[in-house]
């Protein structure tokens, strides 16, 4: 999981600002955002919704919340198409198998909750290949 001292220089640099020019629309020092980026120091929290209006994103993703919600809605996507395949097969998980490859594997998609967070691409390609059948 990202720190908020890294989604904050990721987001600074995706808005083409140097430290100095958060600093001055935040109203602090060019240090205090260092140590920010750093993760030496946090921000306070009142600085919080104003760094994610001059950043241009929202106070979910300088916390890192937003990849997971995408995730988890992957992971409910391909596990729905899953479920449609098991009603209609025998053994959908046999035939997903086939469609997918001998190297690789539907359950790792499905193991544990957080599956999708950690096989996020290979569930995409999974989900379009449920998608087929």
């Amino acid at each position: 999981m990202m720190t908020l001292g890294s989604n904050i220089r990721t987001a600074r640099k995706k808005m083409g600002l140097t430290q100095e020019e958060l600093a001055s629309q935040v109203g602090v020092t060019p240090q205090a955002v260092s140590r920010w980026e750093s993760s030496a120091g946090l921000p306070d929290i009142s600085l919080i919704v104003p760094l994610a209006q001059i950043l241009s994103v929202s106070t979910d993703t300088l916390f890192g919340l937003e990849e997971t919600r995408q995730d988890d809605a992957m992971y409910m996507e391909v596990k729905f198409a899953y479920e449609e395949i098991a009603e209609k097969s025998s053994s959908p998980a046999e035939t997903a198998k086939k469609q997918c490859g001998p190297k690789k594997s539907i359950r790792t998609v499905f193991y544990g909750g957080g599956a999708a967070a950690r096989f996020s691409g290979q569930a995409r390609g999974y989900l379009a290949i449920i998608k087929k059948l």
